[in-house]
């Protein structure tokens, strides 16, 4: 594979329908809709397991790369001083808003998924996420010019 920079997926999709590239790592947000028209066809997703709106699409794992696992995510933030009791009432809002049956479903919709889990296991998260990412970007021999 060559790899080619796009400033976003969503022109490398549209790349993929003209025909100038012959396959696109995309978020399911630009893909899904060629997707289910037929235009384009899902050959695998990067999580361990399948997406729960594309159950018939095998992960990379499953085709032959089991330790393969590599998800985009999306969270809120706060600046690191942000005192606990507001860290405490901004986490309880965010989690009853995930809950919500019509912003859970619009989110679905999109093929994620909903966590909610607390700000620590997020921190948690984002600090094994770097170290993943730091590890692949160093065998990698990435540099930034």
């Amino acid at each position: 594979m060559t790899h080619v920079p796009y400033r976003g997926t969503a022109l490398a999709v549209t790349d993929l329908l003209a025909g100038q590239v012959t396959m696109v790592f995309a978020d399911p947000v630009s893909a899904l809709p060629h997707i289910k028209s037929g235009a384009l066809r899902a050959l695998a997703v990067t999580s361990k397991e399948r997406s729960p709106i594309t159950q018939d699409v095998p992960t990379i794992a499953e085709s032959g790369y089991p330790d393969f696992d590599a998800i985009a995510w999306h969270g809120i933030l706060a600046p690191q001083n942000t005192p606990a009791p507001i860290i405490a009432k901004l986490h309880d809002q965010i989690v009853a808003a995930l809950k919500d049956p019509a912003t859970k479903a619009l989110i679905e919709a999109q093929a994620m998924q909903t966590v909610g889990d607390t700000p620590e296991h997020f921190a948690a998260f984002i600090r094994q996420d770097i170290t993943v990412w730091k590890t692949v970007a160093a065998q990698a021999d990435v540099s930034v010019n």
